[in-house]
């Protein structure tokens, strides 16, 4: 096994989960298809306690959601800036009382986030991650492969240049002399007899189209959509339909976006770059799928009925209600207006 260099911050993570992915190349005998999966299933098992720590989140937030939304019916209409203040001050104590942090479920996220980076770069840079070629040795075969590009002078080459360049050095073999590793040590793209991963999916009239290429990014987009709709299904606590925010025409507006960009989004990124890294996306979105399920079963977020809320928007009630202030005041003037926090006191009624 020879030994990678450090070319990029990234190699930080990049390196150590390169040897997983040549380990797993190793005993695949070379089918990069079912590496890329072992792969997807060992990066999901070794983020598993973040996604963990990230739902154990979502059930502290749906446990405290009735009494959000309960500060939310109090100050239902007024949106002066005094009064918005106090509403965001009776939240972050609600949730610094019962030990819930709204950003420590993002917490998780970036944490993953320059792994998830790193791990791109495997998927892309095969030769260097999985064969071990040095930065310097990549550099001259893509010069010997493309003359007309020149690219010491950069010392590096076209992001997804390593996959495609995999299929020319099967066609010349020679080129490897000296490089230290042989044909046989190549990842393999090629799958059910003539389906070469390597290629990027393209309409070009000049190119023959490869329909089970053009199927990945159309499958990145579907699974990526199905995974967030399943962890919105088996995530609801039930509440949407009550909660003010989810009424919000203007938020509403913005999730439908995001819904739909983020697929979208994926299956551009499966277009633009060669089958297996589309590949390695649908292994994730259906892997992330499955984690979804199992997290959901077991540790499911509480659901509650609508006695159940109002019982415990009466215990929230009692406990702010003080007795020997008799009659506590109204949150509507005279005219049925919603009345601002210049005017109330901090005993306003719920």
């Amino acid at each position: 096994m020879l030994n990678m260099q450090f070319s990029h911050f990234l190699d930080l993570f990049a390196i150590p989960f390169g040897y997983v992915m040549q380990g797993l190349n190793f005993i695949c005998r070379g089918n990069y298809l079912l590496s890329l999966l072992l792969f997807a299933l060992v990066v999901k098992l070794l983020t598993l306690p973040f996604a963990i720590k990230q739902q154990k989140n979502q059930i502290k937030g749906a446990m405290l959601r009735p009494k959000m939304m309960l500060i939310e019916k109090k100050y239902a209409g007024r949106n002066d800036r005094p009064t918005l203040q106090k509403k965001q001050q009776e939240m972050m104590e609600l949730q610094q009382k019962e030990g819930f942090s709204p950003l420590s479920g993002c917490f998780p996220l970036l944490i993953q986030f320059p792994i998830i980076i790193a791990l791109y770069r495997i998927i892309r840079m095969p030769l260097k991650y999985v064969c071990s070629l040095a930065d310097a040795v990549i550099v001259n075969l893509y010069n010997t492969l493309n003359p007309e590009a020149v690219v010491e002078k950069l010392g590096k080459i076209p992001g997804n240049a390593q996959i495609e360049m995999i299929g020319q050095l099967r066609q010349n073999p020679a080129l490897l002399e000296g490089t230290g590793i042989s044909v046989d040590k190549l990842p393999n793209f090629n799958i059910f007899g003539g389906i070469d991963l390597g290629l990027t999916p393209t309409f070009k009239p000049d190119i023959r189209i490869n329909l089970w290429l053009i199927a990945i990014p159309v499958l990145c987009a579907v699974l990526s959509y199905l995974s967030m709709w399943v962890s919105r299904k088996l995530n609801d606590t039930g509440m949407n339909g009550a909660n003010a925010a989810a009424s919000d025409p203007s938020q509403k507006a913005s999730m439908t976006i995001m819904n739909l960009m983020m697929p979208l989004m994926s299956g551009w990124i499966a277009f633009v770059t060669p089958g297996a890294v589309g590949v390695y996306w649908v292994y994730t979105s259906l892997l992330a799928i499955v984690q979804t399920v199992i997290l959901a079963k077991v540790m499911p977020l509480p659901r509650y009925t609508d006695e159940e809320i109002r019982e415990i928007q009466r215990a929230m009630k009692n406990q702010k209600s003080n007795p020997n202030r008799g009659i506590v005041g109204t949150s509507v003037d005279e005219n049925g207006k919603p009345k601002s926090l210049h005017y109330i006191d901090d005993d306003d009624e719920y």
